[in-house]
């Protein structure tokens, strides 16, 4: 049995996992906006940005919906 400082001792340990994650996804959103808006400024085509993005970070980083609006 966890004794009641273990638990909030895990609970905050969880809570900062779950920041961090929620800090590195923010900054990934800020730098393929980033991208995004560099692809545009040189007349790219935004489905051509969209396939480089998701090679380089994943398939399932963007979708086409989410960075068209």
């Amino acid at each position: 049995a966890y004794t009641t400082n273990a638990f909030h001792t895990i609970l905050h340990l969880a809570g900062s996992v779950v920041n961090y994650r929620e800090s590195k996804i923010e900054f990934l959103k800020k730098e393929i906006r980033h991208i995004l808006h560099f692809y545009y400024l040189k007349g790219k085509n935004t489905s051509k940005a969209i396939k480089k993005i998701c090679d380089v970070y994943g398939a399932d980083t963007l979708l086409v919906r989410v960075t068209q609006q």
